[in-house]
């Protein structure tokens, strides 16, 4: 039995933006953001955002479909078989039997000073940016030049975490879109971690004395190497032990 609109209502509400991933034939998975556009007919429909998945995919009727969402420190996630695979980018997919609330890992916050780079890519396709990713990644510097046009002016007060960050830029950005980032980690061996963020949170703030407006932007980290977030978590631990002993020689 279909479950009843009351409690999915929230999670696939029309408007909502969401995570759509599909199995394959070949075992892989294909991975994008869609709007919900209905969910009383007893389907789902789905707006992928572009021209939807890339030709070459073998999606057919029947497959898989995961649909997730994350709101507050909730994750909704359901899963259900596609119906049919539309035209520019419209999914039909059946109306799922559950619905998983989940909590998401909490990671400490830390205000620290660094230089972010970011680019908004002008195709949000999730398997583009994705295929951008992997072959930019293990890159030491230069061949990112052409990848990130769009820096924030230098070093700015970044809120980050194992899970996201929060900077002020002036680019006003929507509910899900996607960014490449570049986030610059001093040291003794100063590195920098590519990343792609999803926008989460988006707040007009007053404008600066240079009449500048800018916006406080949320975003969580879509895709990171693990052995990147650890370097960010430990890069953060050791901003606090310094924080602290700062605190300790002041007061005494």
């Amino acid at each position: 039995m279909p479950i009843t609109p009351s409690d999915y209502a929230s999670f696939l509400r029309p408007g909502n933006i969401v995570n759509i991933g599909i199995d394959l034939p070949d075992r892989s998975f294909a991975e994008d953001v869609a709007t919900v556009v209905s969910s009383d007919t007893g389907e789902i429909m789905l707006q992928l955002c572009g021209s939807g998945f890339p030709e070459h995919l073998q999606i057919s009727t029947g497959s898989k479909v995961l649909i997730s969402q994350g709101e507050g420190r909730s994750i909704y996630r359901c899963s259900a078989q596609l119906k049919s695979n539309e035209k520019a980018g419209a999914l039909r997919v059946e109306l799922p039997e559950k619905v998983v609330v989940s909590e998401r890992s909490e990671y400490m916050r830390v205000d620290v000073i660094l230089k972010v780079n970011y680019s908004i890519p002008v195709n949000q396709n999730l398997s583009r940016i994705f295929s951008e990713w992997d072959s930019t990644k293990k890159c030491k510097g230069g061949c990112l030049n052409e990848l990130f046009t769009e820096f924030p002016p230098g070093e700015c007060r970044v809120n980050l975490s194992g899970s996201g960050l929060r900077f002020k830029i002036p680019d006003c950005l929507s509910y899900g879109t996607l960014l490449h980032l570049i986030i610059d980690l001093p040291g003794e061996k100063p590195g920098h971690i590519h990343a792609v963020g999803s926008i989460i949170r988006t707040k007009e703030l007053l404008a600066e004395m240079d009449r500048i407006e800018y916006y406080s932007t949320s975003m969580s980290f879509r895709m990171i190497e693990s052995s990147d977030r650890s370097k960010l978590i430990k890069h953060l631990l050791n901003e606090q032990r310094r924080a602290m002993i700062l605190r300790q020689e002041t007061y005494f």
